[in-house]
Formats: structure tokens, C-alpha cells, sequence
């Protein structure tokens, strides 16, 4: 699974963020037809498959707007320290017709391990009992939360960098959506006409 860095800005990502994905693919823009093939660039339409663009929905990432991050960046780093991102926030109206307006999702704050945890303010205006949580590299669900008692945060804190889909449900009925992206703590940008990098910690 590569370890890449943006050289540029891409939607809502800044340039210099890291990202683990997997292999790149070839574009859906990729004409099909051989008979064209030959006049396309393939280097030039193979991307990296992001779950998140920043907004909460996805996106192709062209490989060449990347760079392979040097192991040696975050030799002697702890990756999990990162700050995450919410960056996207859907509130629903289930069969109950429950109000969600009430309903406040963000940060508890801007330093680890604060910005690794998430508020759910006046949950119990808005009650569930389950939260779902997906990686959504992987497509797979990592966590589900019986929600017995009143519940006002969600901790990242032992997570690796990555993007992840958080549900809040009632009896089965999906009641609020989040979409997190948790960041590397380091930012990496790579010095102009040289192999060398520089690093500056991850704010948001």
C-alpha cells in the first residue's frame, strides 16, 4: 500500500498531505477503445482511488500529482498522532421523525490528543443506539458501539491515519453521518530540483 504526497493542491486537500492508499488503477477516462490507446499517455491516466476528497465524497487522484513519501519522514514518529478532519457532516430525519437540529458535531480541539476526539453535543435531544464506524479504504466496518448509555464523544486516538464513515443509528434507521479524514502529523513538501524534503507539523 503506497505512502504518497500531494505536490499540489487537490480539492480540499492541501499540497504536502500524506495519504496511504492503494495501488493505483487506471482512470475511468481511459478509453477502452485500443484503437485510441496508442495517442493516450497510460502513465498520465493512472490514479490513486481517494475515498475522501475533503468533502466527504471521492475522487481519482492522478498519480502524477503525487510523490512517493520517503520512508525515513516518520522513521521515529507515532503516525496515530495526526490531527483528524470532519469533512462532512449529514444530519437526517428518521422515521420517528426526530430533529436533529439540535445536534452539534466537531472537534473537542485543536492539539492531540483533543482533535482526535469528536463531540456529539445534545445527543440527547438526538438519541441513538448504535454507531457504525468503516474504514473506507479497506470497505470494511472496524467498529460497532451499542450505545446503552449517553454518549458525547468519539475518540481516534488509537487509529491510524486514514478515511473513515461514521453512522448514528435508531432501530436500524440512520439518524447522522460524518465523514473523518485522520491525517499524518507531518505536512511534507519536497525542495525544488532535489531529492531532499522538508517536513512541518499537520494543523487540520
Amino acid at each position: 500500500m503506497p505512502r504518497i504526497v500531494l505536490r499540489i493542491p487537490f480539492i480540499k486537500h492541501y499540497a504536502g498531505t500524506v495519504f496511504e492508499l492503494n495501488d493505483p488503477i487506471v482512470s475511468s477516462n481511459w478509453d477502452l477503445d485500443e484503437r485510441n490507446r496508442e495517442k493516450q499517455s497510460r502513465y498520465a491516466d493512472r490514479v490513486y482511488f481517494l475515498p475522501d476528497a475533503g468533502h466527504g465524497r471521492s475522487a481519482e487522484l492522478s498519480v502524477s500529482d503525487t510523490l512517493i513519501c520517503p520512508d525515513e519522514v516518520f522513521k521515529s514518529i507515532d503516525i496515530k498522532t495526526g490531527p483528524c478532519r470532519i469533512t462532512s457532516i449529514k444530519k437526517l430525519v428518521n422515521e420517528s421523525r426526530l430533529s436533529v437540529d439540535k445536534l452539534n458535531i466537531r472537534l473537542a480541539g485543536d492539539s492531540f490528543p483533543l482533535n482526535n476526539n469528536i463531540i456529539l453535543e445534545a445527543l440527547s435531544d438526538c438519541p441513538v443506539d448504535c454507531i457504525l464506524i468503516f474504514d473506507l479504504l479497506i470497505e470494511e466496518k472496524i467498529m460497532e458501539l451499542n450505545v446503552t448509555a449517553p454518549l458525547d464523544s468519539l475518540s481516534f486516538e488509537l487509529e491510524n491515519p486514514g478515511f473513515y464513515f461514521v453512522q448514528g443509528l435508531l432501530k436500524n434507521n440512520t439518524v447522522w453521518e460524518i465523514h473523518v479524514y485522520k491525517n499524518f502529523p507531518m505536512v511534507v513538501t519536497s525542495l525544488q530540483n532535489s531529492n531532499k524534503f522538508i517536513t512541518i507539523p499537520t494543523i487540520w
